[in-house]
């Protein structure tokens, strides 16, 4: 997204007084808080990708790297 846009929706959110208009946005930006994990959040979410390995459930680098990409490009044009 281009930066005038998002400066114009900071504008748009500060001018806003409608408490639904806010609390949605919040729990839009709360749920999207990938920061928010707990360490044991991150513990249990790096031993399953251990055993995922282990038991050879495991994707081709040249794909992931690929798929990666593709994600990485379509986040920007949003």
């Amino acid at each position: 997204m281009k930066p005038e846009v998002k400066y114009r929706l900071i504008e748009k959110l500060i001018q806003t007084e409608d408490e639904e208009i806010l609390s949605r946005i919040k729990g839009i930006l709360d749920s999207k808080d990938i920061f928010a994990a707990s360490d044991e959040d991150l513990v249990n979410r790096a031993k399953a990708s251990l055993k995922s390995v282990e038991t050879g459930q495991t994707r081709n680098i040249k794909d992931f790297k690929n798929d990666f990409e593709a994600w990485k490009a379509e986040k920007s044009i949003r």
